[in-house]
């Protein structure tokens, strides 16, 4: 494998590059805690995601405050204003769209076939490459298309 900081890839990868909603109401497991990283424990970094998952994003973080506090009466991990003010801080990228992150990184967003937003991500840095991926679906079906993705030799590959 070629060198390259793979703990570096993984936040990158783990923080920045939220891949999707399941269903709007549940399952937040990949941006449900975006708030919390940003505004309660400083994450200061770029944050990347789909047009739809933007869009997104701030009804379901609202929802789950809500659901969390008003209904399960459990502690408020994060508030409607720190919600917006993540918000701020997420660029919004389109399919295949390639972005220079810094002089060493490179991302590029693959659709994923899975729901509205969802988006494999590609990573490369100097000549070492990766794909992170939470779900995907191969398989067209009335709604969504099969995910599509360049062909690519890559050194690393994350998935759920």
């Amino acid at each position: 494998m070629k060198e390259f900081n793979l703990l570096t890839l993984l936040v990158i990868s783990i923080l920045t590059l939220p891949c999707h909603f399941k269903n709007f109401g549940s399952h937040l497991d990949h941006v449900g805690a975006l708030a919390y990283f940003t505004e309660v424990c400083g994450y200061n970094g770029p944050i990347y995601m789909t047009y739809p998952t933007k869009a997104l994003a701030p009804l379901m973080l609202e929802d789950y405050r809500k659901v969390m506090v008003d209904r399960r009466g459990e502690e408020e991990l994060f508030s409607s204003d720190q919600i917006a003010e993540c918000m701020k801080k997420v660029t919004a990228v389109d399919l295949r769209q390639t972005v220079q992150v810094d002089e060493d990184l490179q991302i590029r967003a693959y659709y994923a076939g899975h729901v509205i937003g969802a988006a494999m991500f590609y990573a490369k840095v100097g000549d070492a490459e990766m794909v992170y991926t939470g779900d995907y679906n191969m398989t067209p079906d009335r709604h969504l298309g099969a995910a599509q993705i360049d062909r690519l030799r890559l050194d690393l590959l994350i998935t759920e």
